[in-house]
């Protein structure tokens, strides 16, 4: 079974509101035209905002985590995504989502 998906329209365009993690592993493909393209948007926006190069792609796998894949060939994949720095802020929050919730849910009644 294969679920094809776009992209550009994953959750409706809509953030979870839930307060819920949802999780949905998933292998993303896309053209070399659509990276070139998002590449270009993501980092217009990121300077727009204020960003520089050095902050524009930060690391986003925690060390935990990366230690913990088995697989040589996907560590090597992940080395560039991996949080080096054990008091970097998605080391100190792995596995943990309450943070987040309260970043962007709305009041559950």
């Amino acid at each position: 079974l294969a679920v094809l998906r776009d992209v550009r329209v994953w959750h409706g365009g809509c953030p979870n509101l839930s307060g819920e993690a949802r999780y949905l592993p998933c292998v993303e493909v896309s053209s070399p035209e659509y990276y070139e393209w998002f590449s270009q948007v993501f980092e217009a926006q990121h300077r727009k905002q204020g960003g520089n190069e050095d902050d524009l792609w930060w690391p986003a796998l925690p060390l935990d985590f990366a230690n913990g894949i088995k697989d040589p060939r996907a560590k090597l994949c992940c080395h560039d995504f991996v949080e080096a720095d054990p008091a970097g802020e998605v080391n100190l929050h792995a596995g943990d989502l309450g943070w987040l919730a309260r970043s962007v849910a709305r009041q559950q009644w």
